[in-house]
């Protein structure tokens, strides 16, 4: 679970859903047979394993441009120096 001093809908905050999401599929499909696993309910659905797969390959690739995304946002929020934030003298003069 979350801790709940991380501020909601922060960086964190989806990583860390994500990662919950990830725990509850697991505990969802583990006590599943071979069989109910690999059973389609109809000819042009999904069984439960290639959902899983599905979800699995596509929530690396989202977490991927997640992380990169937070460090790219990270590296653009660094400060700047003082002369690239405050062009102006102290007298407030370019």
């Amino acid at each position: 679970m979350a801790d709940p001093k991380i501020q909601r809908y922060s960086y964190q905050w989806f990583i860390d859903q994500f990662v919950e999401a990830k725990d509850r599929s697991i505990d969802f499909c583990e006590p599943l047979s071979h069989d109910i696993f690999v059973r389609r309910p109809a000819e042009d659905s999904w069984c439960v394993g290639e959902c899983y797969s599905h979800l699995n390959t596509f929530g690396h690739k989202y977490m991927e441009q997640i992380y990169k995304g937070i460090d790219q946002a990270s590296r653009e929020r660094e400060p700047k120096s003082a002369q690239e934030s405050y062009p102006q003298d102290y007298s407030g003069k370019e």
